[in-house]
C-alpha cells in the first residue's frame, strides 16, 4: 500500500472527521426523519348548569351547547355552523360520544366519569369533500350507489388525515338527581403543522398521533 493511500485512510477514520460527518447537516436532516410533527394547544373549559361557552380554535370554534334539563354538547364549527367532528366519528347514528350529560343510555354521572378521544377534520375542503360520502353512508337509498354507500364512507375514512380533540373531565357536581351542576374540562387539540392554530392558544409542536395520520378504521 503507498503512503499517499495510507495517509488518506487514516484521515478518513481521524477523530476529527468522525465529529464532522455527526455534527453535519445530513446526520442533522437524518436526525428530524423521525414521526411526522404537529401542533398541540389546550383550552380549559369551566361551565356552570346552562351555560354556554365557544373558544376560537382558528378556523373552527369550539363549542358548548348547553342541554336540557342540563350537560352539555360540544362541538367544532366552521362560520357557517358546519361541524368537524361529527363526521369523521362514527357510528353515525345513536353516538352519544359528543354529550355530556344524560343521555344514549347513560346517566350524566356515567357520561361524566371517562373522557373523549375523537378526529376532527382539518380544511374546509376536506369537509367539502366528505360530506357527500357522509350523506350516502347516513341514507344509502338516496344514493346513486346504494350497495357501495357505506363501504365508500369507511374507504375515505381510512385514508383521510385528521386532527385529533381529546376531552378530559378534570371535576363535575352532579346532584343526587342526576343534574350536572357544574362541570370543568380540558381539552387537547392536534393538528399536522397544516393546520393554524389561533395565536392566542400557543399552540406547541409535538409529534403527530398515529390515531390521526390517516384515521384509523372506526365502528359504522
Amino acid at each position: 500500500m503507498s503512503k499517499s493511500v495510507r495517509s488518506a485512510i487514516s484521515i478518513l477514520v481521524s477523530p476529527a472527521v468522525l465529529f464532522w460527518f455527526l455534527a453535519s447537516p445530513a446526520s442533522t436532516l437524518a436526525q428530524k426523519s423521525g414521526p411526522p410533527e404537529c401542533g398541540v394547544a389546550q383550552i380549559a373549559v369551566s361551565v356552570d348548569q346552562g351555560q354556554a361557552f365557544q373558544q376560537s380554535i382558528g378556523f373552527l370554534t369550539l363549542k358548548f351547547e348547553p342541554l336540557k334539563p342540563s350537560g352539555w354538547e360540544f362541538s367544532l364549527v366552521d362560520s357557517k355552523g358546519d361541524d368537524y367532528v361529527y363526521p369523521v366519528n362514527p357510528p353515525l347514528r345513536f353516538n352519544g360520544s359528543q354529550t355530556l350529560g344524560a343521555g344514549y343510555g347513560d346517566t350524566a354521572r356515567a357520561s361524566l366519569s371517562h373522557g373523549r378521544e375523537l378526529q376532527f377534520l382539518l380544511t374546509r375542503a376536506d369537509y367539502a369533500n366528505f360530506e357527500p360520502l357522509l350523506d350516502d353512508a347516513l341514507w344509502p337509498y338516496q344514493s346513486k350507489d346504494p350497495d357501495h354507500a357505506i363501504e365508500r364512507y369507511e374507504d375515505a375514512l381510512k385514508r383521510l388525515t385528521t386532527g385529533l380533540l381529546r376531552l378530559s373531565v378534570t371535576h363535575s357536581e352532579i346532584s343526587p338527581e342526576d343534574q350536572v351542576l357544574s362541570a370543568h374540562f380540558t381539552i387537547t387539540l392536534t393538528a399536522p403543522q397544516s393546520f393554524e392554530f389561533d395565536r392566542n392558544l400557543s399552540p406547541r409542536p409535538t409529534a403527530c398521533p398515529s390515531s390521526a395520520l390517516p384515521a384509523a378504521p372506526r365502528r359504522r
